[in-house]
C-alpha cells in the first residue's frame, strides 16, 4: 500500500494527497493509504484511508517495511530523514522536485518526483506506479535502497546545504 509519514499541514500536501488517492481508488485502484502523524488537517477515513495518527518511530518503521509507495507531496520542505528511512525498507519513494530530494531521487531510477502540493502530479504519478512490471517496481525498489545505503546523515546534509547554494 501508499503510505505518508508526517504533519498533517497544508504544506505537506496531505489535502493533495487525500484528494489525488481518493480519485486513484474511483479509477479501480486497489492500494490503501496510511497516514502517520497528526496535525491541523483532518484525515477521514474509509476503507481505503486510515489515519492510524502519531505512533512511535519503530512502530512506523514496520509500517515502512510493508509499504510498497511513500509519498511526500510537499512544499516548502526541508531536507527529512524519513524518505531515507522509506528508501532504506524498500519503499518507492515519491517526493517533491526542488525540495531537497532532488539528487538523492532520480526520477524513475530510485523514486519519482512530483510538483508539490499538486494533486494532478501525484494522480499522474500513481499512474505511472500503476503501470510498472513487476521487474521494473523491483528494480526501483533496489535501487532505492542501495541510495540509501551510501548516505550517512553528513553527506546528506552536505547535498542539501549544495541544493540551497545552487537555487539561491
Amino acid at each position: 500500500g501508499f503510505i505518508f509519514v508526517g504533519e498533517y499541514l497544508k504544506r505537506k500536501g496531505v489535502r493533495n494527497l487525500v484528494e489525488a488517492h481518493s480519485y486513484y481508488i474511483k479509477r479501480g485502484g486497489s492500494e490503501s493509504c496510511k497516514f502517520i502523524g497528526s496535525g491541523t488537517l483532518r484525515i477521514s477515513e474509509s476503507d481505503n484511508q486510515v489515519n492510524l495518527g502519531r505512533l512511535r518511530k519503530e512502530v512506523v518503521l514496520r509500517h515502512l517495511l510493508k509499504a510498497s509507495v511513500f509519498l511526500l507531496p510537499s512544499k516548502d520542505e526541508v531536507f527529512g530523514m524519513a524518505i531515507l528511512e522509506a528508501m532504506a525498507s524498500g519503499c518507492i519513494c515519491v517526493a517533491s522536485i526542488n525540495e531537497g530530494f532532488d539528487g538523492i531521487i532520480i526520477d524513475g531510477y530510485n523514486g519519482f518526483l512530483i510538483e508539490g502540493c499538486n494533486t494532478e502530479s501525484i494522480i499522474d504519478v500513481f499512474e505511472r506506479i500503476s503501470e510498472l512490471s513487476y521487474f521494473e517496481e523491483q528494480s526501483i525498489r533496489n535501487r532505492a535502497v542501495s541510495t540509501a545505503s551510501k548516505l550517512s546523515i553528513e553527506i546528506v546534509a552536505d547535498m542539501y546545504i549544495n541544493s540551497i547554494s545552487v537555487n539561491v
